[in-house]
């Protein structure tokens, strides 16, 4: 009979256990919202950043831990619920990244900063981390990137004068200097000097003057120079003058030098390195007005339920 009764008991214990451990199972994977064919969970939402998790589970007033814990719960469900949408979306225009991309993007942050796993995993720690909230980010960086580059960045166009306006708007954004384009005659005597001017009186053609006189090949042709590099005396002689003018003769011990005026770009152009600059920061800004349209429509399009 004893023996019977030990079994029972032992029997009734695994039960009740089974039982508790069944219902913590349900409340830690509760579904919290689902996204499309995406299920977000409870686990999901805790999980995500268990130190912070920690952090708040350490506050021994229950008000105002339970308070915390419902702040942290409600932004980051919102950010996962974004986040797959996001993802939704993306597979909907072709765009995926796969675990390995970004297994080899961390390795890559590895080779780059001479760190092994491990000291990555202390350092995201160190920042309330995990290496796989980290790699789910690098997911999301990757993805958000294809998406503008590949769907949204197609879509944008800048214009010449959408360039032009926005430097007249932002000089003081840039170091802004005119632009030259130059040819140089060269000569060792002020008789060649005065048969070359004559000759370009006569036929409107420095690189063929120059190249006559001078024997380069050519035409005397020096490239583009930002006004402000150039040595102060040359400053001097380019000053006011434009494109298709010659400069007065430059006379040093043993030769003289005319300069043409083959290009001008006013210092409002700006030089191609700004103007790269400029056209990257307009469409950036136009490309992230239609990603968050993007995101707006995708939201309207994609079933999204928070069962609270």
């Amino acid at each position: 009979m004893r023996s019977i009764r030990k079994q029972t008991l032992l029997l009734l214990a695994l039960l009740i256990f089974s039982l508790s451990s069944h219902s913590q199972a349900q409340i830690v994977n509760k579904v919290l919202a689902v996204v499309g064919d995406k299920v977000i969970t409870d686990y999901q939402v805790l999980s995500f950043n268990p130190s912070k998790v920690k952090e708040i589970y350490a506050i021994e007033d229950k008000a105002a831990r339970n308070k915390a814990l419902k702040e942290y719960k409600t932004k980051t469900l919102d950010f996962l619920v974004e986040q797959y949408t996001m993802v939704i979306a993306a597979e909907s225009e072709g765009i995926r990244v796969s675990d390995e991309e970004v297994d080899r993007a961390v390795e890559e942050v590895l080779e780059n900063n001479d760190l092994t796993l491990e000291e990555l995993e202390q350092v995201l720690k160190n920042e309330n981390q995990t290496l796989k909230g980290y790699k789910w980010q690098i997911k999301m960086d990757i993805l958000k990137s294809r998406i503008r580059s590949k769907v949204l960045g197609p879509k944008v166009v800048v214009t010449k004068t959408d360039v032009n306006q926005y430097i007249l708007g932002h000089q003081e954004e840039f170091d802004l200097t005119d632009q030259y384009e130059l040819r140089m005659l060269r000569v060792e005597s002020e008789d060649a000097l005065n048969r070359a001017m004559a000759q370009y009186e006569e036929t409107d053609d420095f690189p063929g003057v120059v190249k006559e006189f001078s024997g380069d090949d050519e035409g005397g042709y020096l490239g583009w120079f930002e006004y402000s590099a150039l040595d102060p005396s040359l400053q001097n002689i380019l000053n006011e003058k434009r494109e298709g003018d010659i400069t007065e003769t430059v006379k040093s011990p043993g030769d003289y030098r005319v300069f043409y005026i083959q290009g001008y770009k006013d210092k409002l152009e700006g030089t191609d390195e700004i103007r790269d600059q400029v056209t990257d920061k307009i469409a950036g800004k136009r490309i992230g007005k239609l990603y968050e349209k993007w995101l707006a429509e995708s939201k309207e399009k994609i079933l999204i339920r928070y069962i609270r």
